[in-house]
């Protein structure tokens, strides 16, 4: 007869510490990470000109270009 109390099995450890630490590495590579990146960095601005088709290049204002009717 089994005396009360004993465990024939072994006795599983809960998961709550060891998810708790596996998400803690995870903050601190990422942390590690956006740091080592330096955060945001600015862009320069670039200016392109555009060509222009032929047409349009002309003087005359938007509204000569419509035909009328």
């Amino acid at each position: 007869m089994a005396i009360l109390g004993q465990n024939y099995g072994r006795r599983r450890r809960p998961m709550g510490p060891i998810i708790l630490a596996v998400l803690g590495v995870v903050l601190i590579a990422f942390v590690v990470l956006a740091w080592s990146r330096g955060g945001e960095v600015p862009t320069q601005r670039v200016e392109k000109t555009i060509p222009l088709p032929a047409a349009a290049s002309g003087t005359a204002g938007p509204d000569t270009a419509l035909p009328e009717g």
